[in-house]
């Protein structure tokens, strides 16, 4: 099936793993057969009703899916509709006030497609959201739109926060390793500044997020963001125990949307139909 051992799930009664894409299915049971292959056989037809169908999870799984989930941005906090379940239920990262977050992953994991997951997500729950984006290198956050403001530097972040004032605005950071100082320290000190309308993600890798010395270990606290296929170890960044394998095929977008130490397995919708699945 070209699964690794580690990617293999633990598998109960009835449930197995189909070729070629490895979805894992369970196999339901009929408590007795043979009337219902009487029943057939008699009616010589097939059934009324033709068996419910299930859907799977695939690697894409675009945002306008989840149209029906209305994203919350208010004093309360900030609830941000990002992908669904294996089950198909949608997933929310959910930032109390003065809570952050963080995207971790290898790359290619999709850390930065989720980021603008993340944007487009909060641009649809306040139409007066503002985007201010830190991008060392190409990104999508680049291509969001809307009130976006692309900052190189400590004194475009402070004037950008100057701009939104009260307006609600998140601050977006990809490739957060490779951000220097003076612009890192700005972010750090912004982190810790409390603002009910302010929040602030940054992406980056596992290795770079876990440091206690990274501008990042302001964000760590929240215990919250995105874990994109986790390695061994990578729950440290939120400060949470995660699964040692995620019991699906891996995939760009999927992991774990983590809030307050709450993990559900999820995969992560792409922002827009044109958007590349990773980057």
């Amino acid at each position: 099936l070209g699964l690794t051992p580690r990617e293999l799930p633990a598998l109960a009664g009835l449930r197995g793993v189909a070729a070629p894409d490895g979805t894992e299915i369970q196999i339901a049971e009929v408590a007795d057969v043979s009337s219902v292959v009487a029943t057939v056989a008699t009616q010589g037809q097939p059934l009324a009703r033709p068996p419910r169908a299930v859907r799977t999870l695939g690697a894409r799984v675009d945002l306008d899916d989840l149209g029906s989930v209305e994203g919350r941005i208010d004093d309360e906090g900030w609830s941000l509709p990002l992908g669904v379940t294996p089950s198909y239920r949608p997933v929310t990262l959910e930032l109390p006030a003065g809570i952050h977050g963080l995207v971790c992953g290898a790359p290619g994991a999709g850390r930065s497609t989720t980021l603008a997951t993340i944007a487009r997500a909060a641009q649809a729950a306040h139409g007066d959201v503002r985007l201010i984006v830190v991008a060392p290198r190409r990104s999508p956050l680049t291509r969001v739109g809307g009130r976006t403001h692309l900052v190189t530097d400590a004194d475009e972040l402070d004037a950008a926060v100057r701009a939104a004032g009260d307006d609600p605005h998140l601050v977006l950071v990809d490739d957060a390793e490779l951000v220097a100082a003076p612009l890192a320290q700005a972010l750090a000190r912004l982190a810790e500044q409390p603002h009910d309308r302010r929040r602030l993600v940054a992406a980056g890798r596992p290795d770079a997020l876990r440091s206690t010395t990274a501008w990042t270990a302001a964000l760590r606290h929240g215990r919250s963001g995105v874990a994109l296929q986790p390695a061994p170890g990578d729950g440290d960044v939120f400060r949470t125990a995660l699964p040692l394998r995620l019991g699906l095929p891996s995939a760009a977008g999927r992991g774990y949307v983590i809030s307050l130490g709450t993990a559900l397995l999820a995969q992560v919708a792409v922002a827009a139909p044109g958007d590349r699945p990773a980057l």
